[in-house]
C-alpha cells in the first residue's frame, strides 16, 4: 500500500516544503487545515507534535501516532503526555533532535506493520464519555461549594 501524505508546514515552511514534495503525486501540501475533522477523516496514521489536545483528539478517533514532541515545552510536557500514549502501545516517540528523514520514513514503515493493533491499544484509554464525567465533576465540586458557603 502506498501512503497518501497531508503535510501541513505553517506560512515560513510552505514554498520549502512544497518545492520538496512537487513531483510526489500522493502528497499534499498546505499552510494550514482549517477543518481537523476532514484530515482525521481520512488519516490512519499521524505525525505530530505532542500537545495534549492533539492527543485527545488522536486517541478518541483512534488514531495510531508517531510524537515528535516539542522539546522546548514547559516542563517537557509534550514528553510526558506522549510518554503516556506510547505506555498504551498507541504511539511512538522520535526525539525532536534525533528526527531525520530516514529515521521518520523507518519508523513509519515499521508503524504501518501494525496499525490496527495500535489503535485496538488506544481503546484502552479512549473516553468517549469524557466531557459527561467532567460536567459531573465540576457540577459536585459546585455542589459541594455551595454546602459550605
Amino acid at each position: 500500500n502506498s501512503l497518501n501524505l497531508i503535510i501541513q508546514t505553517g506560512t515560513s515552511l510552505f514554498k520549502q516544503v512544497s518545492a520538496a514534495y512537487r513531483d510526489i503525486d500522493n502528497a499534499k501540501v498546505i499552510q494550514f487545515i482549517d477543518n481537523m475533522g476532514d484530515i482525521y477523516n481520512e488519516a490512519d496514521l499521524a505525525v505530530s507534535r505532542a500537545g495534549a489536545t492533539t492527543i485527545s483528539e488522536l486517541s478518541y478517533l483512534l488514531i495510531p501516532a508517531i510524537f515528535v514532541p516539542y522539546p522546548f515545552a514547559a516542563n517537557n510536557h509534550q514528553k510526558i503526555n506522549a510518554d503516556e500514549i506510547v505506555r498504551t502501545g498507541g504511539a511512538v516517540i522520535i526525539e525532536n533532535g534525533k528526527l531525520s528523514g530516514e529515521l521518520l520514513y523507518k519508523t513509519i514503515k515499521e508503524v504501518s506493520a501494525r496499525l490496527q493493533e495500535m489503535s485496538d491499544s488506544l481503546k484502552k484509554i479512549r473516553r468517549p464519555d469524557a466531557d459527561i464525567v467532567i460536567f459531573h465533576k465540576m457540577e459536585a465540586m459546585l455542589c459541594n461549594l455551595n454546602h459550605e458557603s
